[in-house]
């Protein structure tokens, strides 16, 4: 479900940046990083999506609580990709459109 979650509001992410692109004057402040940062949110949501967490804090269940022991190299990239744009392009994207409007 998490999954699905991911990929589709990455696709709505990418959809807005390309409307928002559209809808903004050529020329006007934050026309150009503005979309580009909320797409890059959208791209790290569905590279979110497409690799899985590790298993840990009791989820699924079975496993056991606290954190998992070892990282796997999709674990790693899902918050490489996931956690960075998402945690630090977002919140720049959302400081240049308030410049903006």
């Amino acid at each position: 479900m998490q999954i699905v979650n991911f990929l589709v509001n990455g696709a709505l992410f990418v959809g807005f940046a390309i409307g928002l692109r559209r809808a903004l004057p050529a020329g006007s402040r934050g026309a150009t990083w503005g979309p580009l940062l909320i797409a890059l949110v959208g791209l790290g949501l569905i590279l979110a999506g497409i690799f899985t967490t590790d298993a840990a804090q009791g989820y699924p269940p079975g496993t056991p609580e606290g954190p998992s022991v070892t990282a796997t190299w999709h674990g790693l990239l899902q918050v490489f990709t996931g956690a960075f744009p998402v945690f630090g392009a977002l919140p720049l994207a959302c400081l240049v459109m308030a410049r903006t409007f």
